[in-house]
Order: C-alpha cells, then structure tokens, then sequence
C-alpha cells in the first residue's frame, strides 16, 4: 500500500457484525493500492472485533481500529478520522458499500482535478429485514441518479441557499459521508473549530460546516457508494417511519445515552425527531463559531417556516417537540418569533397523522431475495447493471450518452432472470 494513500474509505462500526461483514467484502473488490480501508470499532460486544480480524487478514489495506470504551457516534467518527491516512477521506456505514467502478471515477476525479471535495448521487439499498413486511432487500435505481455528468458547483451559492433555508435536505451541503472530503479542508475545520466532527449528527454537520471552508467542489452525478440501510439503522430507528412503526426503540434509546455522555451536545435535544429541525440547528451551531467575517446572514423566518411546514411528516405526539426547537433556535438568532411562524405551528400540530407505507415499490425498485442480499453480493449486480463508463471529464456526460446509457441499464435489468421487478 501507498505510503501516504489517496483514499481513505472510512467505516466507524459498533455491534453490527451481520452487515459489517458484507461492507468489508465489498471494500475489498476495490482495486488499488492506493485505496486503505480503515474501520474503527465502538467497543462492540458482539463479534465484531472477529469480523474485522478476518477482514485485515485478507486485506493488507485494512486498517482496525477499537475504541477501549463505547462513545458516542460523534466521537467514534472521531476516533476513525484520526486513524485515516489519505489525502482524501470518504465515510459510509457498516451496512453501506463503495462501488469498484465508482471508487475508479472518484480516484480519476481526484488525480486530475485535486478538488477540495466531491460528491456524487446515491443508489439505495435496504436489506433483508429492513422493511416492514418484506423479507427480501430492495434495490432503488433512480434514473436522476444515473449516468450524470461531472460538473463544477457554485460553493456560495450553496452557502446562500442554506442561510436562506432553500434546500430540499442537509446532503445539499458537502459530504464526507458518502462524499469525499480533502485533507486540507478537514484540517482548516479542526484548525478553527477544535474538532472535525462537532455535533451529535456528525454526518450533518460536517456537510455544513465544510462549506466554509470548501471552493473547488465538483459533483459527479453518478454513484461512488451504495448508501444501505439495515435492519440496525440508526437513521431508519429515528425516522418518522421507525417511529410509526414500533422498531428501533432500543437502538434510539442507547444512542440517546451515549449522547448524552458526550461533552460535545446539540443546540436542540434528540426528542426532536425532525431532520430539518436538527440542520436548522446545525447551521446555527456552526454560524455561531465561523470567524465574524464569514459568518451567514441566516434567515430565521425562511427557516422556521420550512422546519415546521416540513413537519406533518412527523407523527403528532412528536410535533410539539419540534415547535420548541424551532423557536429555541429562531431566538437564538435574536429574530421575532412572528405571527406566519406560530401559523405554520398551529397548522403543523393539528393536520391529520401521516400514513406510512414502507414496503410501498416503485417502478425502478429491484427486489433482491434474502438469500443473495448481502450488499457485496448486491454491489457486483449493481456493477453488472450500470456497466463499465469512461472516466469522468469536468462538463461532459447528460443528453443523448445518459439516454442510451439508462436504456442499456434497463435493458439488463430486465434480462436477469433471477430478480423480478416491483
């Protein structure tokens, strides 16, 4: 392996031996000795420790890490970054994969652009079990996903968007998890800020508060990694549908009490289950600790109101919770608390509970049968059906290539005999 590698292919685990394994064998079809794969371990009590030895075994580029006691996401996060050597740095889960053809566009990006950070669009996979009434996985091939171009982004035009609260989500920001982040940013976040990762939502924040510190950021509309959820999932136990439906209260529970435990806490507490209310408060937080000079003219209003209009989607016991954060933190930026906010509150607690179907298909959603779920085995199909693509050049790709490249996709789709579609 390099000296220095280019890559970093970060994944910070804790007890989910059945997943971590399928992510280790997929960061293992990888080619490259240019590539380490460093996995940190939160003092898991399950086998993981064994999964990990057998995986460093076969795989020189892996390095392992353990945590001696168990800490929170933040500081696991924390722990694994230390440990990563690379000029460059990408965070997925312990139920996420790389895609060997996406890490070979990523390295190609990397050596010719030396960008300050890039990011790509996500192919989903849920593993057997993580849906409710299904026993299979499913896989989401989104045609706005695929076969895109690499394109060069305006990073203050982000910037202005998330001060005016004009995202559709927090990964409209720049993203080490499932996105690749340069040394030399991570460097000028922790030379200002202490620390890389500073909240809770590690992942959240830190596609915040790269904006700073970002101005070459190129996005490759094609996926690098294949972003899972399993039956584990932090993020599907505090989403509105894990709390609909009755799972994940154990897992939310135990990362509540590590949260807890750690010196580094949020603006707003984890009984707020609403993602726009936590980026509201990511922005906040990191505002608050840029130097005066680059600091957002955040604009309370613009983002109350999306927060709360955003938050029929939660169930209504929940609702309350999110009215309090979101005036919490509208004061907190000395603005009013106005009459069109308390509106879009009252309207928010009282519309009608959400229905929610999880095991609802779409039509570019594949059913995988449990027995061939692992994502290892999901990412060689995945392969498979995407097919080889030239290397990515700033401006080229869309039309009539992304056409006939989805067409082809398709086509193989349909041809494989041993999957059905939704």
């Amino acid at each position: 392996m390099s000296a220095t590698p280019l890559i970093s292919l970060v994944v910070a685990t804790r007890e989910r031996a059945a997943t971590l394994e399928g992510t280790l064998a997929a960061c293992r079809l990888v080619a490259g000795d240019d590539i380490e794969i460093v996995v940190c371990d939160n003092a898991s009590a399950d086998d993981t420790p064994a999964v990990i030895a057998a995986a460093a075994a076969a795989d020189p580029r892996i390095t392992a890490v353990r945590r001696d006691a168990r800490g929170s996401m933040r500081q696991n996060y924390g722990t694994a970054l230390a440990a990563a050597r690379g000029d460059y740095v990408c965070f997925f889960g312990d139920d996420d994969a790389p895609l060997p053809g996406g890490i070979a566009a990523l390295r190609h990006i990397i050596r010719t652009e030396r960008p300050d950070a890039v990011g790509w669009s996500l192919v989903g996979y849920d593993w057997p079990g993580a849906r409710v009434g299904l026993e299979g996985g499913v896989l989401s091939l989104r045609a706005r996903s695929l076969f895109g171009g690499l394109t060069r982004i305006d990073v203050e035009g982000i910037r202005g968007k998330f001060a005016n609260a004009a995202i559709e989500y927090y990964r409209d920001g720049i993203n080490i998890y499932h996105g690749c982040v340069s040394r030399r940013v991570i460097e000028r976040v922790e030379a200002d800020l202490g620390t890389y990762f500073f909240e809770p939502n590690p992942d959240l924040f830190s596609c915040i508060s790269n904006l700073w510190y970002t101005k070459n950021y190129l996005f490759y509309g094609h996926p690098v990694t294949l972003a899972g959820v399993g039956p584990k999932s932090i993020g599907a136990a505090f989403s509105a549908v894990g709390a609909a439906d009755g799972k994940g209260q154990a897992i939310r529970d135990q990362f509540r009490r590590e949260v807890e435990a750690d010196p580094v806490g949020s603006l707003i507490g984890l009984q707020v289950r609403s993602v726009p209310a936590h980026t509201f408060a990511c922005v906040v937080k990191a505002n608050e600790h840029m130097p005066a000079a680059g600091r957002l003219p955040v604009d309370a209003r613009a983002w109350a109101l999306m927060v709360l209009g955003k938050g029929n989607a939660q169930p209504p016991h929940e609702r309350e919770a999110t009215r309090l954060a979101t005036r919490l933190l509208v004061e907190r930026l000395g603005a009013p608390w106005t009459a069109d906010m308390e509106r879009a509150a009252e309207a928010m607690l009282a519309a009608p509970a959400p229905v929610y179907r999880g095991n609802r298909l779409k039509r570019a959603d594949l059913l995988i049968p449990a027995g061939q779920g692992r994502i290892d085995q999901v990412v060689l199909l995945v392969e498979r059906l995407l097919g080889r693509r030239p290397p990515p050049e700033l401006g080229a790709g869309g039309g009539i290539g992304k056409a006939l490249a989805l067409a082809a996709a398709e086509l193989r789709c349909r041809l494989l005999p041993l999957y059905r579609r939704g």
